[in-house]
């Protein structure tokens, strides 16, 4: 009977959340402010545009001191929790238990976006075409705005540091074992100074002793009654190969834990990972480019096709032309020329 019942309460679950609109939840909470107390929120906190907006530049287009937008601001918002506590809304409710729910799925903490996103990506709201990208940010703050100002009791917001970027977690769990196992495998993974695959970053944690030590530690709890157990959002986060979205889904924490750190980094280039300020990673120079092309493609090149492959790969925003990646590939000893206009990387020689 009690196994029936929380069948139910799940069945009802997923259906709140298939049916979720943040947009929708929050704007309920707008209508008893004023016009101007609406406008000055919604600048605020990107949910206009997505953009956040300044306290001198809304109070320009008011005419008004920063400290009196400020006020405002601070008035609205004490508006909205009033009637929130009040009506203790159902709506918000359901959104405290489903990011509970996505939380206990990996072990009670998430990096900000990831947990935003995926929600987003369970409720439907998610799109990552570049049409639809900036409704998808708004939503996002939207969510973000329930999150941080009418859960603020069930859920603590981790301030992005040294170590982690931004990040949520269960208001009482114990994650400093976690920060510690994470600190300790970058400074391990730094010492390896090479890009790694998606598996062999995940087998590189597996052996190391904080893992093998307390395996259990790192598994999640996987629960028939949680809902987000179905199906998982990976493959439309990030950058896949085919065979690596089921190895993410049998080390779901893991990969939670790479996505909150602040040094690991997955290159837009071939999907590597590695630390962010490795050139390997983030090049930061024509010649970097010109190294990651040749490396990956393995083969001499002619220069003119070498500065084609550097613009297609959209490093960054800025245009190579083929007369700087030519001087460049005659002043750098990691290349060598092979014939008339053609280079290759002197290692393989």
């Amino acid at each position: 009977m009690g196994s029936i019942k929380i069948n139910l309460k799940n069945k009802s679950r997923k259906n709140v959340l298939f049916n979720l609109d943040v947009k929708k939840v929050l704007n309920k909470f707008f209508i008893g402010l004023k016009k101007r107390e609406r406008d000055i929120i919604k600048r605020r906190y990107s949910l206009k545009n997505g953009a956040k907006e300044t306290l001198e530049s809304i109070g320009s287009s008011y005419k008004l001191t920063r400290e009196r937008v400020r006020q405002i601001e601070n008035n609205a918002i004490r508006k909205m929790l009033a009637r929130q506590k009040l009506e203790l809304s159902k709506e918000v409710r359901e959104i405290e238990k489903l990011i509970n729910q996505l939380l206990e799925l990996y072990n009670g903490v998430m990096e900000s976006d990831f947990l935003l996103d995926s929600l987003l990506f369970y409720s439907g709201n998610f799109n990552n075409s570049k049409q639809l990208e900036n409704e998808h940010k708004i939503k996002k703050e939207f969510l973000n705005f329930i999150l941080n100002f009418f859960l603020p009791d069930k859920f603590e917001i981790l301030d992005s540091n040294k170590l982690i970027k931004k990040s949520v977690k269960i208001k009482d769990k114990d994650i400093n074992f976690y920060l510690e196992s994470l600190s300790c495998f970058i400074d391990n993974l730094s010492k390896i100074n090479k890009p790694l695959t998606t598996k062999e970053l995940i087998d590189l944690f597996s052996i190391q002793d904080f893992y093998r030590k307390n395996k259990q530690m790192f598994n999640s709890e996987e629960s028939e009654f949680n809902i987000f157990e179905d199906f998982y959002p990976v493959s439309y986060l990030i950058k896949l190969q085919e065979d690596e979205e089921q190895l993410i889904k049998q080390n779901k924490f893991i990969f939670s834990l790479f996505r909150m750190s602040n040094d690991i980094k997955q290159s837009n280039f071939n999907n590597k990972w590695g630390i962010r300020y490795w050139t390997t990673i983030t090049p930061k120079t024509i010649n970097d480019k010109v190294y990651l092309i040749l490396e990956n493609l393995g083969e001499p090149m002619h220069f003119t096709r070498i500065t084609d492959e550097i613009n297609k790969a959209m490093f960054d925003n800025k245009i190579a032309n083929s007369a700087t990646v030519h001087n460049e590939l005659l002043a750098d000893d990691r290349f060598i020329l092979v014939r008339r206009g053609v280079y290759g990387l002197k290692e393989w020689f």
